[in-house]
């Protein structure tokens, strides 16, 4: 059995680049961040290979791609973190210092997170908020009340595993010491 060649990749192209872009967001939801990312680094792979070709020119390809994606409306930022944030604090019950971390992987600035939660909830029952959404998170990974009989974990190990995920020592404690579910 013979070693398959490893595949180059293509000289890009202004076409390849936009072809290769509406492949990439029919099976990724992004960001602009992201789109930008994952088509700098197919541009930089290809820059190698290639060396006759400009990478400036590249970027500046990928950043009309860009806007015209965001043109089309296949890039939409905004609803891209609305939809992310009532993922990650509803139905995953993350911490708003959770929620923080990972949207700031995603290329997004603190300031527009904490506005798009104010958004996403009523900002008098910030606390109440939270505390729900340790909730969710207790009962996903099965701690306080949601715990099984023969307790796997101490409660101290529980109250580390809240803590860890981003929620302060208070809500840790109400959330491990409610008794009805």
């Amino acid at each position: 059995m013979t070693p398959r060649k490893k595949k180059q990749p293509r000289k890009i192209t202004p076409s390849y680049l936009r072809n290769s872009g509406l492949f990439y967001l029919q099976k990724y939801v992004a960001s602009s961040y992201q789109f930008e990312r994952a088509m700098r680094r197919k541009i930089d792979r290809s820059c190698f290979v290639h060396t006759d070709q400009n990478k400036e020119d590249c970027y500046a390809w990928l950043s009309e791609v860009t806007e015209e994606f965001r043109q089309l409306g296949y890039l939409n930022d905004e609803a891209y973190l609305r939809g992310m944030l009532q993922s990650l604090r509803n139905s995953k019950g993350l911490s708003t210092r959770m929620i923080l971390q990972k949207m700031r992987d995603k290329g997004f600035p603190e300031d527009q997170v904490l506005r798009g939660l104010s958004v996403i909830e009523d900002q008098d029952r910030k606390g109440e908020n939270e505390f729900v959404a340790a909730q969710k998170f207790a009962k996903r990974k099965k701690l306080g009340p949601y715990h099984p009989a023969p307790p796997r974990k101490t409660y101290e190990q529980q109250l580390a595993t809240l803590a860890r995920a981003g929620f302060s020592y208070d809500i840790c404690k109400k959330v491990l010491e409610t008794e009805d579910i």
